[in-house]
Formats: C-alpha cells, structure tokens, sequence
C-alpha cells in the first residue's frame, strides 16, 4: 500500500471529515420517541398540542385513560412539547423530571421530542394507571381540561 504525501493525505482527512458530517445529517434518529414522521392523527407538531392531539398521542403509547393523559399535558405544559419547568428540571407535555424518572428518560433534549415524552409518561404512570406523580392530578388542576361530562 502506497501511503499518500502529506499534503494529499490533508486532501482524504478533510474529505472524510466531511463524508462523516453528511452522513451524521441523514442519518435517522434510533431510539425511544426518536421518528421523523408527525405525531398520531398525521398532524405536524405546533408551538401546542390540542387535547384532541395529546389523547391520539396518549393512545399510541398505549395509555389506560387518553382522556386523562390529555388533561394532564394541558395543565402541566399548556401542550407544548418544549415546556420547561420547575427551574428546568421538568421537561414538555407531561413536564417529566428529569430527577425522578428513569434513566433511560433522563435527557432534556430527548424530553422535548412530543413522542419520548409520552412514553416517558406511560412508563411513569404504568401505562396510566398511577397519575399520583403528578401535581396537577393530585390538585385536580387537570380537571378544567377534560371534555365536558367527565
């Protein structure tokens, strides 16, 4: 093998620098909540989500109670998937604290993404069946954002 001169080997250095960014940029997100594709119902994802979005959103985690999850988005983070509270240590929809959940949750960018957020919450809330971690729920605040006869 004939090894390049110094200034061609600085030419295969960049090139491959910048072989490895472009492959970085298209490469697909892997992972919990991590899909390109908009949320459940094909919607793309405003500055809020509507209860009717949050329920779809609850449903494809598989949550006992949508209507419930639902509530609790909205009164936890008004539906903005990118809500911080708490002095940053609760993140979007369902303002998961990144101190209290599981590890494999525990990532403030991740927790902004509409998807690993709600299967954060499912995890948390054994698939909405213990709403107890959460304030609004104990408070009943959630309430005010079911549908009408709830």
């Amino acid at each position: 093998m004939k090894l390049p001169k110094p200034s061609e080997g600085a030419t295969w250095i960049v090139l491959g620098a910048l072989l490895l960014l472009a492959r970085k940029r298209t490469r697909k997100p892997r992972g919990p909540g991590a899909h390109s594709e908009p949320p459940p119902g094909g919607h793309k994802i405003p500055g809020a989500l509507s209860f009717q979005q949050l329920r779809e959103l609850a449903s494809a985690v598989e949550v006992a109670d949508p209507d419930t999850a639902a509530a609790i988005a909205l009164a936890e983070s008004g539906g903005r998937p990118k809500a911080v509270g708490d002095k940053g240590t609760s993140i979007g929809l369902w303002q998961i604290n990144v101190y209290t959940c599981p590890k494999r949750f525990a990532d403030v960018g991740s927790l902004k993404n509409a998807g690993f957020n709600a299967e954060a919450m499912s995890v948390m809330s054994n698939g909405g069946t213990n709403w107890e971690p959460w304030s609004t729920f104990r408070s009943g605040a959630y309430r005010k954002h079911l549908p009408k006869g709830q």
